[in-house]
């Protein structure tokens, strides 16, 4: 049985496609219509296998008020969690949602991104950890 290969203007074609769905979802973000994780909810449904291969710097980069070093080392922060050794700022450029996502991970990888991505600069309560949490405070 033979495989047949698609035309070269077929392909072309696909992948120019491919870039206008994430350039399109990126904007999106941007202009603060959707979120981030709006779009790695999207990338995991059939329609958005385009969105799987978005660098999570890029990602990080595109939401208002981050820089390049910020998400970097928020990518530096999630593998930490993972007791995964940092990057350099060429190497964090390379990982995308697609990783991010990796069913063989079981979740960890995506626990450990949105861990990090909690500034955690908010007590939970008045008085923590000294004292105890009053029944309704919240911070």
């Amino acid at each position: 049985m033979a495989v047949t290969l698609p035309s070269l203007a077929v392909a072309n074609e696909s992948a120019e496609h491919a870039r206008q769905v994430r350039a399109d979802w990126l904007f999106s973000l941007q202009d603060g219509v959707v979120s981030m994780f709006d779009i790695i909810t999207q990338a995991c449904e059939p329609d958005g296998r385009p969105l799987l291969r978005i660098g999570l710097v890029r990602l990080l980069e595109h939401q208002d008020g981050w820089s390049r070093h910020a998400a970097i080392t928020t990518i530096n922060q999630t593998l930490r969690l993972l007791s995964l050794p940092e990057l350099s700022a060429r190497g964090a450029a390379k990982l995308t949602v697609q990783w991010l996502v990796d069913a063989r991970s079981g979740g960890r990888r995506q626990l450990a991104f949105a861990d990090a991505m909690d500034s955690k600069t908010q007590l939970p309560w008045p008085g923590f950890p000294y004292s105890p949490q009053q029944e309704g405070a919240t911070a």
